[in-house]
């Protein structure tokens, strides 16, 4: 069954977490037109971030379990962490509500695709990328058949419970099917000594190998923005999930779009994306205050030197962004031969500021692996 596309006139949206991300996202989508606030629909237990949305219209549910009202837009933007207790109850809310009717699009850090779905389809289970303990599992389905004597139905089920999130590897497969087939001989009074060969006791039912890794509802999108959406300037980069359509893509492109520039990227970059464009606003605030205490230690004042300092920054990212021009020809074009210009990019050359920078990018990203993972 395909998905129901969303009506482009009339959909609503409604941010599951009130955070100054999403006020940024609601922010820039209404003063840009693309929705009117009454469109918008979010909760939040505290009366400021309450006050900080109805400042524009828009209106805020004052319990957590007001959720449940959000079930007419059919779009869902999840700000929160999946890691919170607080974030997984609204989550196991919002389960019953969502269909091939609605779009659920995240930008919580950290959070990939398959784990949102999990999340909703499934059991929670930190350990979702560790090897399972299948060993564990076919040690209760051995004690099951002994001592219940039931079906296999049954010892199947017991040997399955909880594996919802299981990322499921051929060797937990083969151990499975091994203890079935244990139990199946046992059950005919069969040993090696008959020398039966397995064919002849049964089919052991296995995972076909091109089953989809996750069952259940997977209409999903995950964005990953950056804090300058709160000036309409944000890097956004978008996937997504198996479940989404084309033109859930397009729609959910043009909503962010609204806060500044957007991107569409295979998943397996994110972590990347987090260390460039979702750490990276921090990065040139450091740039910022360095040149202004730069300014400062040549003699200017600090409000000047601050405010030079911010425009150069500005007008140099606007000069990358409209120009066409690589970033090393801008460069060429500013430094003159034996001039003020290539003095200054000597003595960052000499402190290893490229370097710098992409080891920053890098670790970051790093990071972000390891926030998947955990």
């Amino acid at each position: 069954m395909e998905a129901v596309p969303i009506p482009t006139e009339t959909y609503k949206l409604g941010f599951v977490g009130a955070g100054k991300m999403a006020e940024s996202i609601a922010r820039g989508i209404v003063r840009s037109g693309v929705l009117p606030p009454n469109r918008i629909a979010t909760f939040h237990p505290d009366a400021s971030r309450r006050q900080s949305f109805e400042s524009f219209g828009v209106h805020l549910l004052s319990k957590n379990d007001d959720v449940r009202p959000l079930s007419r837009p059919p779009i869902f933007l999840w700000s929160k962490r999946v890691t919170s207790s607080f974030s997984r109850s609204n989550l196991k809310l919002l389960k019953p509500l969502l269909s091939r009717k609605k779009l659920l699009v995240s930008i919580a850090a950290g959070v990939k695709l398959k784990d949102l779905q999990c999340q909703v389809n499934g059991k929670y289970d930190a350990t979702l990328h560790r090897i399972v303990d299948i060993e564990n599992k076919v040690g209760r389905a051995f004690f099951f058949w002994r001592n219940v004597k039931s079906s296999m139905t049954a010892i199947r089920s017991a040997m399955l419970y909880g594996t919802e999130c299981w990322a499921v590897k051929h060797q937990h497969v083969h151990k499975m099917g091994v203890a079935e087939m244990r139990m199946l001989r046992w059950r005919c009074g069969l040993t090696r000594k008959d020398k039966i060969r397995n064919e002849w006791i049964g089919h052991v039912q296995r995972r076909p190998t091109d089953a989809p890794e996750w069952a259940g509802h997977s209409r999903f999108i995950r964005v990953m923005p950056n804090t300058p959406s709160a000036v309409g300037a944000a890097a956004s980069v978008l996937s997504l999930g198996g479940g989404a359509t084309e033109q859930d893509g397009d729609l959910i492109a043009k909503v962010f779009s609204s806060i500044g520039k957007t991107w569409k990227a295979d998943e397996k970059y994110f972590d990347a994306v987090t260390g460039l464009s979702g750490s990276g606003p921090a990065y040139i605030y450091l740039a910022i205050e360095a040149l202004a205490d730069g300014g400062v230690a040549a003699g200017l004042p600090r409000e000047l030197a601050l405010g030079l300092a911010s425009q150069t920054v500005f007008g140099a990212a606007s000069m990358a962004c409209h120009t066409g021009k690589h970033p090393g020809q801008l460069k060429d074009d500013v430094t003159s031969p034996g001039g003020t210009t290539i003095a200054g990019v000597h003595e960052l050359e000499k402190g290893g500021f490229r370097g710098i920078l992409m080891n920053a990018v890098v670790a970051a990203a790093k990071r972000s692996q390891e926030f998947s993972k955990s």
